[in-house]
Formats: structure tokens, C-alpha cells, sequence
């Protein structure tokens, strides 16, 4: 049995669909209020549960976000990159399968759309903009005379942006107070 194959089985064949709590500043938070997320080639079959959250609970998250935003702004670009190369590592070995039934699943994709839309985009998303980061980091202007050294520093983005992928399209969903890298 292909690994692909192993993970669809696995998720059908959960006894309780897990429930997906919202995480506002690296705290799990049960609201109580919960939707639920259904296989659209069968809306009787539930895939999880998943808590929602309300105005205050949005307004934490972004509390905690301006706050995270100083410390990731000061993490050295290598160290920013990595995150995400390790993050695409993972998606393409160990996740794989996992990531793809999911999608297959929840969005009504067959393999060959899960493959590409789930994963390869994904890994790919993440890669290149770490070496687009590092490319635009490079970029120094020349010297200009002796004795004269021009620098450019590279400043975060100012405000809060967020991007949502349509319903059948996992994409890389973004939601930051400053740039990714």
C-alpha cells in the first residue's frame, strides 16, 4: 500500500474526528464555539472540528503578533530562512502523504491535483522565497567614493496583512505583521 493510500485510510477510519483548537500566541484555545469541516464528496462524513473565534479573540491574536513581530524582525535572516527550508523539507518527505489525503479529502481533489496544489506549490512557495529573501538581502549598493560605505537595511513591512486561499485551493495561507523572511 502506497504511503498516500495509508494516510487516506488512516483519517477515514478515525473512531472521533480530531478537533483543531485555535492557537493565539503558542496557546492551544477551546472557545466552545466549534464548526466542523466535511468531506464534500460526502457532507454526513465530519474530518475535525475546529474552534472559532470571535472579535477579542482576533484582537489577542493580533496583540500577540506585534509583539512576536520585534523579536522575528531581530532574528537573522539566516536563521528566518531556515525555519521555512525546514518547514518544506518536512512537507516533502516526512508530511507528504499526510498533507495530500488531507487535501484530497477536505477539498474533494483526486492525488494529482493534491500533489501539486498540497504539496509541491507549498514546498516550492517556501523555498524560493527564502532564496528571494536572501537574493534581495544581497543587494548592497556600490561603493560611491573611498572611504564611503552605503548600506542598505531592509526594514519589515508596516502594518498587518493577511491572505486567505479560496475553499479549494490550499495555497500558502499568510498572515503576518511583517515580511515572511
Amino acid at each position: 500500500m502506497s504511503a498516500l493510500a495509508q494516510s487516506l485510510d488512516k483519517i477515514k477510519t478515525q473512531a472521533k474526528p480530531p478537533h483543531i483548537p485555535l492557537v493565539i500566541n503558542g496557546k492551544e484555545v477551546h472557545t466552545g464555539q466549534t464548526d466542523k469541516q466535511v468531506m464534500p464528496t460526502d457532507h454526513a462524513r465530519t474530518l475535525c472540528t475546529f474552534s472559532t473565534a470571535d472579535a477579542s479573540l482576533t484582537q489577542e491574536a493580533i496583540k500577540g503578533a506585534l509583539i512576536a513581530r520585534k523579536q522575528w524582525a531581530n532574528t537573522p535572516l539566516e536563521e528566518r530562512a531556515t525555519i521555512f527550508l525546514k518547514a518544506a523539507d518536512l512537507l516533502s518527505t516526512k508530511y507528504r502523504a499526510d498533507v495530500c489525503a488531507a487535501t484530497m479529502l477536505g477539498t474533494g481533489k483526486n492525488a494529482w491535483q493534491a500533489e501539486i496544489d498540497a504539496a509541491v506549490e507549498t514546498i516550492d512557495f517556501w523555498r524560493f522565497n527564502a532564496k528571494y529573501a536572501q537574493d534581495i538581502y544581497g543587494m548592497q549598493p556600490p561603493e560611491n567614493s573611498p572611504g564611503v560605505w552605503n548600506r542598505v537595511e531592509y526594514r519589515p513591512l508596516e502594518g498587518f496583512i493577511a491572505a486567505i486561499s479560496p475553499f479549494n485551493f490550499l495555497g500558502t495561507v499568510a498572515s503576518s505583521q511583517n515580511d515572511p523572511f
